[in-house]
């Protein structure tokens, strides 16, 4: 079953099950992670913000540690019953692997801020790291609330930087609670009124007795094998749409053509299993890999490429000619990579599946590319105080390490993972060390990944 190529209906099957079940998770668990993470971030900034401002000691700014072990502690605490057959998606395994990235580098750089003398906007910085990560969590899963949260965070980033004094508190209270006591409370009230709903319109039926003395639905099975108040009452609930809508919603993301398949009205609407989960989840990553690897890398050593000649160019004319005037050289960047992508596009597949995986990474370098873009727009042309290298450094290494960790392509991953590290210490450098390392950044995440892809497309194994 690995073996064989991922067709459009199982494509669209697999990723209406997936994102349903996850989905449905989420609103059972009412808003969960977005409430205790949301509340535990304002409390902890209101007790710094007071602490600061009664005694004037910026030490007490070492609160904010504490911010882990109380956002832990609530979703600890109010961690919903484990689900007995309760299957753990490639879905979930995305979201987890998006925040194992964006969360330790949020708390690396917080940490060189609170703990070292460091000269950077942190909290533009922070704001501009969560809000990317929740625009493309919420992206994935099509919670529409939580993407606009998301980008009303990025936005109070870039409103962070022309504030001053208690200002800074005020939009970073107000950017988490759009991006996630809203979205939360939201969630809990679609919960809410969608078993009430349910409830009235089904009516009582003969069964055995619930908890909440009602009775239990009579052949209405959920994803852990037990019966619910209606079949369709989580799925439905987290975006007001039945399955057969979300797997809709799906496929003109993924290019396929199934909608009026059976794979819409059978195969999406029964959950996920184990075995299917792991099987179909294989063939999709095989056949990303498959075709990163048939590529040989372009997209990598493209835009590394692109990257490192202008960081050059700006650096070399700079040097000779000093003046800010050179910077608005970085705007070709853009131009430069798209141009070179569409001169070495590889001759269209006709017989080509785009799997939830490619959306995934699509989706990813879709809010990364876009918010890169308007960042470089604001120090170009907004001469706001951003240390831009800085900045579009740990964004690209951000992406790049989500990319490898999702396809399982490790020299990705470090290099990444080794972006994000040169970032900060960036901040440290000086003169020309700066774009040296913004150099360094590049070749590590993108140029040396795209040359070893190369090497595995002209070396397949035997």
């Amino acid at each position: 079953m690995e073996d064989r190529k991922l067709d459009a209906a199982e494509s669209l099957a697999l990723i209406g099950r997936m994102i349903e079940n996850t989905r449905s998770r989420m609103v059972r668990n009412a808003g969960r992670p977005f409430l205790a993470w949301g509340y535990a971030t304002a409390a902890t900034l209101i007790a710094v913000w007071a602490a600061v401002s009664c005694t004037g000691d910026v030490r007490w700014n070492y609160l904010w540690f504490m911010l882990p072990l109380l956002g832990g502690a609530l979703m600890y605490f109010t961690r919903p019953k484990a689900a007995e057959g309760s299957v753990h998606t490639y879905v979930d395994r995305v979201l987890d692997l998006i925040w194992s990235v964006i969360g330790p580098a949020t708390l690396l750089i917080s940490t060189l801020a609170i703990c070292f003398v460091v000269r950077f906007p942190v909290a533009f910085t922070v704001l501009l790291m969560i809000g990317l990560g929740t625009t493309i969590n919420n992206l994935i899963i099509g919670f529409k609330p939580g993407v606009a949260g998301g980008i009303a965070g990025i936005v109070l980033a870039s409103v962070s930087l022309v504030v001053t004094g208690n200002w800074h508190a005020g939009l970073f209270l107000a950017a988490f609670v759009l991006m996630t006591i809203i979205p939360g409370h939201i969630l809990n009230y679609r919960y809410r009124h969608s078993r009430s709903d349910v409830r009235q319109a089904a009516g009582p039926r003969p069964g055995k007795a619930t908890k909440d003395n009602t009775a239990e639905e009579d052949g209405a099975a959920t994803e852990n094998g037990t019966a619910e108040d209606g079949a369709a009452t989580d799925s439905t609930a987290a975006d007001g749409a039945a399955t057969g809508s979300a797997a809709a919603d799906n496929t003109a993301a993924d290019n396929t053509a199934a909608d009026n398949t059976a794979a819409d009205n059978t195969a999406a609407d029964r959950p996920l299993n184990a075995a299917e989960n792991i099987a179909l989840v294989g063939r999709m990553i095989d056949n990303t890999r498959s075709r990163m690897v048939r590529n040989a890398g372009r997209p990598f050593l493209i835009w590394g490429y692109a990257t490192v000649v202008t960081t050059l160019a700006v650096w070399a004319a700079y040097a000779l000619f000093p003046g800010r005037n050179w910077y608005y050289l970085w705007l070709l960047l853009p131009v430069f990579g798209t141009a070179l992508s569409l001169l070495t596009m590889p001759k269209a597949d006709d017989g080509r599946v785009y799997t939830f995986i490619d959306r995934v990474i699509g989706q990813v370098w879709l809010v990364m590319g876009l918010t890169a873009w308007f960042v470089s727009l604001l120090s170009v042309f907004g001469d706001m105080p951003v240390p831009i290298l800085f900045v579009i450094l740990l964004m690209m290494g951000m992406g790049t390490a989500i990319t490898g960790l999702v396809i399982r392509f490790v020299p990705a991953a470090v290099g990444g993972a080794a972006a994000i590290v040169l970032a900060p210490v960036s901040l440290a450098a000086t003169g020309y060390w700066v774009p040296a390392l913004f150099i360094a950044g590049f070749v590590a995440m993108m140029i040396v990944p795209g040359h070893i892809l190369n090497y595995k497309s002209n070396h397949p194994k035997q």
